[in-house]
């Protein structure tokens, strides 16, 4: 289990590669799933134009122990809440 101390080690930044096939719904950090808040998609379970597919390269930023911060530029942002679930919460195809 990831602690609030735990993550306060990690690097304030850190390059991250975000899986985006099935839209930006979140990502598994350490082991826990973090929901992307809101999660963005083109309506149809595909990431939204401007986002790379299948995965998203950019940098993790945790802005609190439950808060982090995907950016890649040019719009392609997205606030990360951290869950209890370890986990992924859906699959797709």
């Amino acid at each position: 289990m990831t602690t609030a101390a735990t993550l306060l080690t990690l690097p304030t930044d850190s390059q991250f590669s975000l899986y985006t096939h099935c839209g930006v719904n979140g990502a598994m950090i350490n082991g826990n799933w973090w929901a992307a808040t809101p999660s963005l998609s083109d309506g149809s379970g595909n990431p939204p134009p401007g986002w790379d597919n299948p995965m998203q390269s950019g940098t993790l930023h945790y802005l609190d122990a439950t808060t982090a911060a995907f950016d890649a530029g040019n719009s392609r942002n997205i606030i990360l809440k951290r869950t209890t679930s370890t986990d992924y919460p859906f699959i797709c195809s």
